[in-house]
């Protein structure tokens, strides 16, 4: 029998109902060996981001997936160091309302107060093992941008690519007409990420980055009606109602805002390239992070022209997804998700 090999993953998170879904959907992939899970503030406050990574993390591993080793949560940084807010999009609480349900005895203690020296020690060990790690990240880029700066030398090493959910492209934001939640959150981070994996300051082999921005989540969407057939087909399963409960305030938001009965699948995508990029076209460009501008801060700048300065200009090193196979992706979540395969 072949042995699937493992792809070793570090999560970066800020856990509100899509980052839910993206870490169940890594801890029920064999392809992924889900190494740490490191948590940033943003789509709530950072201490209640960290309860909802451990809480949800341990209803999975207990209904969906009991033979996979619990990775380390740890705490890392607000954005700015302030504490944003999702609440109109992800409920009070982050998880539309049922973070509460998943609170177990001892939670508290399973995050780890400092995620520098976790991602340290997961990195040293995939060194010596001669292994390569996947940062996958689905905030923003608070955390990664702070790694850069305390162990350069070591992500070079040791990271494989990063796979960032974040940015929009040739589609308009999500919180201004040109910044999507992820980039606009911290900019500046964003801007420190992208520059040390395209190799600015150094002559030294970059570390391939590829962003899943809302010019392709917002075409992969788990559908209402779907979920609540599942649940009432299977009520003797844990996780369909589960993913319908925790969905149901998120859903409700975008059917008030964009008219959809469903919601989109942002974070769960981006951790699926990780396991399979073919979800995705995937194009090479040149992009920059608009940092200060009035009505532009947040902005993903790709250059997108066909000129052949444009095409010849050796930052064009960015990876930009430009399409999705919504249908294959959607069918291929909900199995991985639910536990329940595909009728």
């Amino acid at each position: 029998m072949k042995m699937l090999l493992q792809t070793p993953v570090i999560l970066d998170v800020d856990t509100g109902v899509d980052d839910a879904l993206g870490i169940i959907l890594a801890l029920n992939s064999p392809e992924l060996d889900l190494r740490a899970i490191t948590v940033c503030g943003g789509n709530n406050g950072l201490e209640q981001c960290c309860l909802n990574t451990v809480r949800v993390t341990h209803f999975a591993l207990k209904e969906l997936c009991p033979a996979v080793a619990a990775p380390v949560v740890a705490r890392g940084l607000n954005p700015g160091g302030k504490e944003p807010e999702g609440a109109a999009v992800h409920g009070g609480d982050g998880l539309g309302g049922i973070s509460h349900r998943l609170a177990f005895e001892g939670e508290d203690d399973l995050i780890v107060p400092q995620a520098a020296p976790v991602v340290r020690a997961v990195l040293d060990h995939a060194e010596a093992a001669g292994e390569k790690i996947t940062i996958v990240t689905t905030g923003p880029l608070t955390n990664f941008a702070s790694w850069t700066l305390d162990m350069p030398d070591l992500l070079l090493n040791t990271v494989s690519e990063v796979i960032c959910m974040g940015g929009a492209f040739r589609a308009g934001g999500n919180i201004t007409p040109a910044a999507e939640f992820n980039i606009y959150e911290d900019p500046s981070a964003a801007a420190v990420a992208l520059a040390f994996c395209r190799g600015d300051e150094r002559s030294g082999p970059a570390i391939p980055i590829t962003f899943a921005g809302l010019d392709v989540t917002h075409k992969v969407v788990l559908r209402r009606a779907v979920i609540e057939n599942l649940a009432a087909r299977h009520p003797h399963a844990a996780m369909p109602a589960f993913v319908r409960d925790l969905t149901t305030t998120y859903m409700d938001f975008y059917e008030r805002v964009r008219g959809l009965e469903g919601c989109a699948l942002h974070d769960p995508l981006a951790v699926a390239l990780a396991i399979d990029k073919s979800f995705c076209a995937i194009e090479p460009l040149h992009v920059e992070i608009e940092t200060r501008g009035e009505h532009t801060r947040g902005m993903t700048v790709a250059d997108t022209r066909d000129s052949l300065p444009a095409k010849q200009n050796p930052k064009r090193t960015t990876g930009v997804c430009t399409a999705v196979d919504a249908d294959r992706f959607e069918k291929f979540f909900l199995q991985r998700v639910t536990g329940i395969e595909a009728d």
